[in-house]
């Protein structure tokens, strides 16, 4: 009988002292993230320009997760274009840019982002970075989301009731 697997580890190996992968998207919320990734690639069709973001999450239990995000920078639509400048602009806010000139300035930044589950017909849930603000330095782990309406006030009666 071959031991190659013990051979190549050094030991058995046992599947239960690996920590489990789950690619289920984060709840929606505010994450610390730090930019690990950063550059600026072409479109599919060759017709624009996208700053294609790697973020790694710093809050537990979710460190070490990974986000992927792109900006658009050069597109046909000038619809695609402003929404990309408003989303640059938000993230060299938060990293506290006030002119850049190349993707790797934004290597190894601290920033918060704000992210909710994208679905799309015929693909799995997945996350979207919907807003980018400086690093929090006074709570740490993921926020919840503000954008909640507010409850309705309470008033006596019920409009139900008479």
């Amino acid at each position: 009988m071959s031991n190659d697997i013990s051979q190549a580890l050094g030991g058995d190996f046992r599947p239960d002292d690996v920590p489990n992968a789950t690619f289920e998207p984060l709840p929606p919320g505010w994450y610390a993230a730090q930019i690990d990734a950063a550059s600026v690639k072409d479109t599919e069709s060759k017709t624009g320009k996208y700053l294609k973001l790697e973020l790694v999450i710093l809050d537990q239990p979710y460190n070490g997760r990974r986000v992927f995000t792109n900006i658009t920078l050069v597109n046909p639509s000038q619809v695609a274009v402003e929404i990309g400048q408003r989303q640059l602009a938000n993230l060299a806010h938060a990293c506290g840019i006030t002119a850049l000139r190349d993707s790797a300035e934004l290597l190894q930044r601290f920033v918060q982002i704000r992210l909710k589950i994208k679905e799309e017909k015929g693909y799995d849930p997945q996350n979207e970075v919907t807003g980018y603000k400086p690093p929090n330095t006074t709570a740490p782990g993921p926020q919840p989301m503000q954008d909640k309406p507010a409850a309705p006030a309470k008033s006596a009666k019920r409009p139900w009731e008479r």
